[in-house]
């Protein structure tokens, strides 16, 4: 009777739950009709999951006192999962374009570093075969010394091995050059991984070093640059792309445009010292610009070790991570 009476005297308990619990309902719907045919037990075990911790809130609200920021927060992450559960039917719902992002693999010559790089893209085949385009937002490698650009052999070496195993079939290799890639890596990266395809020398450009580099996969753009430099070679054509792409006859405002650097923009992770001058350029020619459609994808930040984690749209500031994700 006490705590009822606190409760009710208590301005906590003046919270909405109508889309918490319109939610539950729905989730729970489709969670007691089971698993659909064709559908991820993946993601239907994730909405189970979400669904229970939002239950929990919405039973617990009037002891807990959540403020309506956490409610709110639970209602968003069970209508996340009701959406990514109802498209994981591939034939129902085919996605436009599949991602893996692989962030910061940092592989060195140590026999257990090129083990996990192996280990961590094997998992991420074997999770997600259908995906499109693997990128790795720099910090391929491990180095601090001139003499470990070499490393970058490592990782050639692994990404050749599962290539002729088939992994890499129907998946491109995209990547970027971070603060721990030294000089001379560029010469060792694997074939087409930082550059476009070159009619004029039948080849793939190398753009990893001190550049950047635009490529279309599925009719989707991307873009790379080396975010250690703020200069026209890297900036300057990364804004001369997106520009370009704005230009385009075939160029759609709602359309995803994806920029890769290693270096998160300001403002967009904990802690300002993780960005560079060049992600900041980029960055404010993209605000500048109005160019919302933009997903910026970088590596470098050090606070979330988690791996394998979904991710929907925005920003993805990992470390050594893999977030996996569709658009349609």
């Amino acid at each position: 009777a006490v705590n009822q009476a606190n409760y009710n005297s208590y301005a906590g308990h003046e919270v909405d739950m109508n889309a918490l619990n319109d939610t539950i309902s729905e989730a729970s719907a489709i969670v007691e009709d089971g698993r659909g045919k064709g559908f991820s037990k993946t993601d239907f075990d994730y909405l189970k999951k979400a669904l229970k911790y939002a239950k929990t809130v919405a039973k617990t609200q009037k002891v807990k006192f959540y403020t309506q920021e956490t409610i709110n927060y639970y209602e968003r992450e069970l209508n996340n999962a009701i959406f990514i559960y109802q498209k994981s039917n591939k034939t129902l719902t085919p996605s436009g374009l599949n991602v893996t992002i692989n962030s910061d693999t940092e592989i060195s010559s140590n026999p257990a570093a090129i083990a996990r790089v192996e280990d961590d893209m094997r998992k991420a085949m074997s999770v997600f075969p259908q995906s499109d385009v693997m990128l790795i937002p720099g910090d391929v490698t491990g180095g601090n010394k001139a003499s470990e650009y070499v490393w970058m052999g490592e990782l050639t070496n692994v990404y050749n091995k599962l290539q002729s195993e088939g992994l890499f079939d129907k998946t491109e290799l995209l990547m970027v050059r971070g603060n721990h890639d030294m000089g001379g890596a560029e010469n060792l990266i694997p074939i087409g991984s930082a550059g476009a395809w070159n009619e004029s020398t039948n080849s793939y450009d190398n753009n990893f070093f001190n550049s950047a580099y635009r490529v279309k996969v599925k009719g989707y753009n991307i873009v790379g640059f080396d975010a250690n430099y703020n200069n026209q070679n890297t900036v300057g054509k990364t804004q001369n792309y997106l520009k370009t792409i704005t230009e385009e006859e075939d160029y759609d405002p709602t359309k995803p445009i994806f920029v890769m650097s290693h270096f998160p923009v300001s403002g967009t992770v904990w802690g300002s010292r993780w960005s560079s001058s060049g992600s900041n350029a980029v960055g404010k020619y993209i605000a500048d610009n109005n160019l919302s459609q933009v997903f910026y994808m970088s590596g470098h930040t050090q606070y979330d070790r988690r791996t394998f984690s979904p991710s929907r749209f925005g920003y993805v500031p990992r470390f050594r991570c893999v977030v996996l994700f569709q658009l349609y």
